[in-house]
């Protein structure tokens, strides 16, 4: 198994990150994608790969520390080439890209900040992690002019409709969507909005349910701290939604909401533990 994201180099896991490493090749997660924030993490991300031959890095400036490039992009660019200088794991760009939620910088910057790194991929044949988070069209505004028909990699973060869902794919970029649902705080799993099942109805995408069952554990900071080893993963028959009734598209998110709660109410009634549910991918 392969964890496509996670920040294991941030300082929050020094304290155990052997022990950390430890579990996660004990439940059976192979290779991962650690995201470094270009020019920091440096020590920490050394440290981790000692610890775990397999793991490969991604490299980039997060939207919330565009501000720091304010003016100068280009510094932005010299700082994750930098970062691939320096360790021939760093085999993509990011994550990077544009969040107006926050908006920790300004949109202009942000943009500025995000395309001057999607030219660098390109350039270096390298993909690209990308976060967008109610910034959509320029996301894709951004990957339409700078990346062209070479740019590749993932959404981690994507909040787009149908027809962005589209374009980003017709661009060389992979979505993974989850429904909006959310737990309970003993960990069951919520309702699902409907908004995926409409990119679902819109595009025909086929639906694969996808439970996981783990355990947060609260770190020291105060924030949720969820480890690569906590999740069990449960991937069920794959939907395919072409040719379905409207009858049948309607009945879609209760249908996969019972799919995927199953496993994760299970695993809660049998052990006391919390656990967290996701949707569809």
């Amino acid at each position: 198994m392969i964890d496509s994201h996670f920040h294991l180099a941030d300082e929050a896991f020094e304290p155990d990150l052997e022990a950390v490493v430890g579990r996660a090749l004990g439940a059976g997660v192979r290779q991962g994608l650690c995201i470094l924030a270009a020019g920091d993490a440096v020590e920490g991300a050394e440290r981790l790969a000692g610890l775990w031959p397999a793991v490969r890095f991604a490299a980039g400036v997060h939207p919330h520390q565009a501000g720091a490039f304010a003016g100068d992009p280009g510094r932005a660019v010299a700082t994750v080439r930098a970062a691939l200088a320096a360790n021939d794991r760093v085999r993509a760009v990011g994550e990077i890209g544009l969040d107006y939620h926050y908006e920790f910088a300004p949109r202009s910057v942000q943009q500025d900040v995000f395309a001057h790194q999607v030219r660098l991929a390109r350039e270096l044949d390298l993909p690209v992690v990308i976060h967008t988070r109610e910034a959509t069209e320029d996301t894709v505004a951004i990957i339409r002019r700078e990346g062209g028909a070479a740019l590749r990699g993932v959404f981690h973060c994507f909040s787009g409709d149908a027809d962005m869902a589209r374009e980003a794919l017709d661009h060389g970029v992979s979505l993974t969507v989850f429904a909006e649902g959310g737990r309970t705080l003993d960990g069951r799993v919520k309702p699902f909005q409907k908004g995926v099942f409409r990119i679902v109805r819109d595009l025909g995408f086929p639906i694969v349910p996808m439970s996981m069952v783990g355990s947060f554990e609260f770190n020291r900071k105060g924030s949720w701290m969820l480890h690569p080893s906590t999740i069990v993963v449960h991937l069920h028959d794959t939907i395919e939604t072409k040719g379905l009734s409207r009858e049948e598209l309607e009945a879609l998110p209760d249908r996969v909401y019972e799919i995927v709660a199953k496993p994760v109410h299970a695993a809660l009634e049998g052990s006391g533990a919390k656990g967290i549910g996701e949707g569809p991918a």
